[in-house]
């Protein structure tokens, strides 16, 4: 039998992972700050938790994919939040594009409860998450890495261990921000304005 996953942040990206997941055959605990959103996949199969601790402390591996680095810290550190159920023995994979600082902290926190971390931003769009064809950036032991190949392999195509906890989020925060230099070159391109030459 598959392990347990635990899926917590059902937004554009979330609702379409953990639908792959499902279709994959792994058992699925679902929490959402709107619980409607969980409606399909419970019609699917999954079981909706009351709490993200109530939902860690069910499962073996916890998927976490949230708007924002505020929004990951009330889900794990918050009332109820994750960290004070999570089980011994078990691993939080963080998909959320947050801070390579907050990624360290984390993977901090889960290494006093003796759980694996691994941070795996993801890029691919929701075009992506529907299709199971994502890219994960990680950071992390290779070992961890391992252990979670399966559970990576029913949501994406391919994933790249890149190093240390942090290193996944350093790497999608540099291709952020070449993205965010593409989009003003062209806004300069169309504004009429010349490109800038130096030297």
């Amino acid at each position: 039998m598959k392990p347990t996953v635990g899926f917590i942040g059902l937004g554009l990206m979330g609702n379409p992972m953990a639908h792959n997941l499902l279709k994959a055959g792994f058992p699925l605990i679902v929490w959402n700050r709107t619980a409607a959103r969980a409606d399909t996949l419970v019609q699917g199969g999954a079981k909706l938790a009351a709490t993200p601790r109530e939902l860690a402390a069910q499962v073996d591996f916890l998927i976490t994919i949230v708007s924002d680095p505020p929004a990951v810290e009330k889900v794990l550190w918050g009332a109820d939040g994750a960290l004070a159920g999570i089980r011994s023995g078990s691993m939080l994979i963080d998909s959320s594009t947050i801070s390579p600082d907050l990624a360290r902290r984390t993977a901090a926190a889960c290494r006093e409860k003796g759980v694996g971390y691994l941070d795996s931003p993801v890029t691919g769009g929701t075009w992506g998450a529907e299709k199971g064809e994502l890219v994960f950036m990680i950071g992390g032991q290779a070992e961890t890495l391992e252990k979670a190949r399966p559970v990576f392999e029913a949501m994406g195509k391919k994933f790249f261990h890149l190093g240390a906890n942090g290193a996944g989020q350093i790497v999608k925060l540099a291709m952020n921000l070449i993205l965010a230099l593409e989009v003003e070159a062209l806004a300069e391109a169309l504004a009429g304005h010349p490109f800038r030459r130096s030297g």
